[in-house]
């Protein structure tokens, strides 16, 4: 299953939401369902696709979604 670290995870009004790279400098916001957290990470029920790149932390860090 595809996980995201969840420091990557932003919470709106309930919404759970990450900012994906779309092109060189561009992100979009986008809303995500997840499954339970372990070890620091969620199970990505949708939302994203493998080899996506999310932002992590800050504007500037991302990771490849595993």
């Amino acid at each position: 299953p595809l996980t995201l670290i969840s420091s990557s995870i932003l919470e709106v009004d309930g919404r759970k939401l990450v900012y994906v790279e779309v092109g060189e400098d561009e992100f979009e916001r986008r809303e995500v369902t997840l499954g339970p957290l372990a070890d620091g990470y969620y199970s990505v029920l949708r939302g994203v696709t493998e080899g996506e790149r999310v932002v992590v932390q800050g504007s500037v860090l991302h990771h490849s979604i595993k």
